[in-house]
């Protein structure tokens, strides 16, 4: 899994990296065979003011599906992180779902079934 970690307006210590690096393998981890490319963005919305303004977007790109960008933002950064990778989790597992379950329907009707081992003889 490819995790591209870009901040403006924060400084990010190593060990903010790491949290990042670990909350993404735990939320996506089954799925990292089919991501492409991971980018976190982070930033300070409002800069010294203060409040809720530390936001964290990730957007993952899934092989063959398109991509998924979601967006948080809390006041503590950490708590924007936890909730943007948890919710992406949920969402790209969603999406394949999707796909797969699409595929096995149109699957279903392309293939035709022949009534005359069914009839009686």
């Amino acid at each position: 899994m490819n995790i591209d970690i870009q901040s403006k307006g924060i400084s990010l210590p190593a060990m903010s990296r790491e949290f990042i690096e670990r909350r993404l393998n735990f939320a996506l981890g089954r799925v990292g065979a089919r991501l492409r490319r991971i980018r976190v963005r982070l930033s300070d919305v409002n800069g010294p003011r203060g409040g809720v303004d530390k936001r964290c977007q990730i957007q993952a790109t899934l092989n063959g599906v398109g991509e998924i960008v979601i967006e948080d933002t809390q006041a503590d950064l950490l708590k924007a992180i936890s909730r943007a990778a948890e919710r992406i989790g949920h969402n790209v597992m969603h999406r394949l779902e999707r796909v797969r379950t699409r595929a096995r329907s149109s699957f279903r009707r392309s293939v035709p079934i022949d009534p005359s081992p069914f009839e009686p003889r």
